[in-house]
């Protein structure tokens, strides 16, 4: 059966829609076109809007933040509510969901958080940001023997291809080749409570070099102490 569109918008249901592409293209001009919208800049980019297009917005800086603001009272004038980016807005989301589910208070899920942070903060991927601090305040991986686990790769490889954690520790000549030799780091699901400690220190001092905050002493402590049973 045709319809007419105008038919279903008395009552409709209200529309939630994720636009997505390439930085640069106007994902978020082309969401302020939404009829009256409140513009909730988790990403700090209002800047690269041109002018002409932008609308009446806030820039929090924690979810606490967002839900003060939005609350009914202060979006009445408002018909939609354009949230830029989500990733933005997902890592804003991530400690307050910790705080809010003591089940979620442990060690990996702030140390995601941590990365979270300190990816918005610096503009690199979270898996560029997880890859540097494994790497930086990981453990080493070793065999049952105790031995260096390790290994060598033609140049022309990509080892991130093979294995994420890795540290390239020499460059060799075989046979006219040219070779890179790594070190294995541990993936987080393998480190034991004293080695993610490590990782979740190293983090935070990170964080706070960028003037990120970070949960206190205590909670932290209480986090590893849940992580390790």
């Amino acid at each position: 059966m045709i319809r007419n569109p105008n038919d279903i918008q008395d009552g409709a249901k209200k529309i939630r829609m994720l636009i997505a592409g390439y930085p640069g293209i106007g994902k978020s001009t082309l969401a302020l076109s939404a009829p009256r919208p409140l513009h909730i800049d988790c990403d700090f980019g209002i800047d690269r809007i041109e002018p002409r297009y932008r609308m009446p917005y806030i820039q929090p800086r924690s979810y606490d933040e967002i839900l003060g603001d939005l609350k009914p009272e202060n979006v009445q004038d408002f018909e939609t509510l354009v949230f830029d980016t989500a990733g933005k807005l997902i890592s804003l989301m991530g400690l307050w969901a910790i705080k809010q589910n003591p089940k979620n208070q442990e060690a990996p899920a702030y140390f995601h958080v941590l990365v979270n942070k300190i990816a918005a903060e610096t503009g690199e991927s979270d898996d560029l940001v997880k890859e540097r601090l494994v790497v930086a305040y990981g453990t080493v991986a070793r065999d049952k023997d105790g031995c260096t686990v390790g290994f060598k790769l033609p140049a022309s490889v990509d080892v991130h291809d093979l294995y994420k954690y890795t540290r390239c520790f020499d460059v060799r000549e075989e046979d006219g080749k040219r070779f890179n030799c790594y070190l294995v780091y541990k993936d987080t699901s393998k480190m034991d409570t004293k080695e993610f400690s490590h990782l979740i220190d190293g983090a935070i001092e990170e964080a706070k070099a960028l003037g990120i905050e970070t949960d206190t002493p205590e909670q932290l402590a209480r986090y590893k102490e849940e992580w390790s049973r």
